[in-house]
């Protein structure tokens, strides 16, 4: 009940006679409802039914805004705004983009040369060219073949 009072002013009648029930009416003096005083719950070694109890008035209360927010959420269309990229970042990106590529190829590549000059048991040169590393291929290949004979 008191949930749906969120944000707007209303009216709290006390009577010292019974404490431990608040009557709460809208600015007008209408909508009354009565709701019970919470009780403090020890932090430690709580007894069940006192926890239950509170924990029960938390949810009461907090069900209104989680009601509202499903039913808004629900409701609501989200419109998100584009990127938007200066010239000069998609040109860099384009950019890094490609170096990207270049250097996966040319990871390949050294990793192709490691292969064959492995199974030639030869020193890989430190930065093999494609011709060395085909010409590396073809001379495995042809001594693969005569093996095979």
């Amino acid at each position: 009940m008191t949930g749906r009072l969120r944000g707007q002013r209303a009216l709290a009648w006390f009577d010292p006679d019974l404490p431990e029930i608040l009557t709460v009416t809208d600015m007008h003096r209408k909508n009354a409802f009565c709701i019970h005083r919470s009780q403090e719950v020890p932090a430690m070694d709580a007894p069940q039914e006192i926890l239950e109890r509170e924990l029960a008035r938390n949810e009461e209360h907090q069900k209104y805004a989680k009601t509202r927010y499903r039913i808004l959420k629900a409701n609501s269309v989200h419109l998100y705004r584009p990127n938007f990229v200066s010239a000069n970042a998609a040109e860099l990106g384009r950019a890094i983009e490609s170096s990207k590529v270049e250097a996966k190829k040319e990871s390949q590549m050294q990793a192709r040369a490691r292969k064959s000059f492995g199974k030639l048991g030869a020193v890989m040169p430190s930065r093999a060219r494609v011709e060395t590393i085909e010409a590396a291929d073809e001379l495995s290949k042809m001594l693969n073949q005569k093996d095979d004979e």
